[in-house]
């Protein structure tokens, strides 16, 4: 998968190059909310087949869709990351 920011691609032949111009990959996204005592987390598709959320850098579940509830967040600073084996996303600090 191609990186994020501007990527250049060129077609190489048996009579020369052919220059495809550039394509700008946005970086992926993520949203954490604290909703009451859940912090909801939604996410930019990065075409992966699951979804790996770890919080305070543990595992806390997966997932197949592209948000997740988390309804037993811990007191004071919670910080999320989103793995897959296509990269991470980090996701905003939330506090409780």
């Amino acid at each position: 998968s191609p990186t994020t920011g501007a990527n250049t691609y060129l077609i190489r032949t048996g009579r020369g190059d052919i220059a495809c111009g550039a394509v700008t990959v946005a970086a992926p996204t993520c949203a954490a909310t604290v909703v009451g005592s859940t912090v909801e987390l939604s996410w930019s598709d990065l075409g992966a087949n699951s979804y790996s959320i770890r919080r305070n850098g543990s595992f806390l579940a997966s997932t197949n869709g592209l948000s997740y509830v988390d309804f037993n967040p811990v007191g004071g600073t919670n910080s999320y990351l989103i793995r897959t084996t296509r990269g991470d996303i980090s996701c905003p600090t939330v506090i409780i």
